[in-house]
């Protein structure tokens, strides 16, 4: 268990450093794994990094989630619509997860999105939209 608990460290460290330098990486490079299922771009994306071209941001994990879901815990802010529409396997998405951080839409469009248990995004702030 120290030793994963290095490694882990070694790693926050290593993104700390790439974030703080701004250093590019391919698509492909971006898109390589982890036994987590989360990829160099995400955890760069949790490091801090923001990256704004959609071919990043809908990169997707093992688990569904993609970057910029990932970017949106930690704050990114979005109005384009294909980015908000971007969804999990569950059928979460973007603008649902930048609702329960605190982002609060107005677009009708954007507050009726469900997910596929029905949740919409109004109902995550319990906003109802008016039609």
């Amino acid at each position: 268990m120290e030793a994963v608990q290095g490694i882990r460290k070694v790693f926050s460290i290593l993104v700390e450093k790439v974030v703080s330098h701004n250093i590019n990486f391919t698509i492909d490079e971006l898109k390589i794994c982890r036994l987590s299922g989360f990829t160099l771009a995400h955890e760069l994306a949790r490091g801090g990094k923001i990256f704004d071209d959609f071919e990043i941001l809908k990169i997707t994990g093992r688990s569904g989630w993609t970057v910029a879901h990932e970017m949106a815990m930690f704050g990114f802010q979005s109005n384009e619509l294909r980015v908000l529409q971007l969804t999990t396997e569950t059928g979460t998405t973007v603008a649902h997860t930048m609702s329960r951080n605190g982002t609060v839409f107005k677009n009708e469009r954007v507050l009726k999105m469900q997910t596929k248990e029905g949740v919409t995004v109004a109902d995550v702030f319990n906003t109802k939209p008016t039609n």
